[in-house]
């Protein structure tokens, strides 16, 4: 089965909503009639030399995903680099339940594009200098498979398939849109003594 390309896709994508939209008279196809309610004056100020608060230095992130042919392209850790992120999510975000890291397959049929393995992510990931933060599989995934992942992210920390590690890690929970809990876990290094 062959894939449209990504601008092919989110051509189709656009296009479906449009038909959508149009279909319940949420956009109108052809010439209109202008609106006739009233005008409404409006004024916006912006204090430029006010700020509400500092952005941490690791605070800016990116979600990457396995369907997306171009996230280990070339100029991509450049671009990255320059726009300031320091943390990139592998292999993306409701995807990573149906993602199978060992063999790179996507469960239900799901399209995984060539060149975003994990080794090419961790390539562009230390090519930007950002800290990979790995979504295991909750969904069709096992306990197994999800610590399998952790000796091949970082050699020296060991895990078992009970979800315990030999080393102290972060970890971040929350409950998405559909009520189901996500939980990415980042191993702390220990200081050096």
């Amino acid at each position: 089965m062959r894939h449209a390309s990504a601008p092919a896709r989110l051509l189709r994508q656009v296009l479906v909503v449009l038909s959508g939209m149009a279909v319940a008279g949420l956009v109108s196809v052809g010439p209109a009639a202008p609106p006739a309610a009233a005008q409404t004056a409006a004024s916006v100020t912006v204090n430029a030399t006010s700020g509400l608060g500092t952005i941490p230095a690791d605070a800016i992130g990116l979600n990457t995903a396995v369907y997306d042919g171009y996230m280990n392209d070339t100029p991509i850790p450049g671009l990255l680099k320059a726009a300031g992120i320091d943390a990139l999510r592998y292999p993306g975000g409701s995807y990573s339940d149906i993602y199978n890291w060992q063999n790179g397959t996507a469960a239900a049929g799901g399209y995984v594009a060539p060149n975003t393995a994990f080794s090419s992510f961790m390539t562009t990931a230390k090519a930007v200098g950002a800290q990979p933060i790995i979504t295991v599989n909750y969904g069709t995934g096992t306990p197994s498979l999800a610590a399998a992942w952790v000796p091949a992210r970082c050699p020296t920390v060991t895990a078992s398939s009970t979800g315990r590690s030999a080393t102290r890690s972060t970890a971040t929970a929350r409950t998405g849109p559909t009520g189901r809990r996500t939980r990415t876990a980042t191993p702390r290094r220990r200081a050096a003594r």
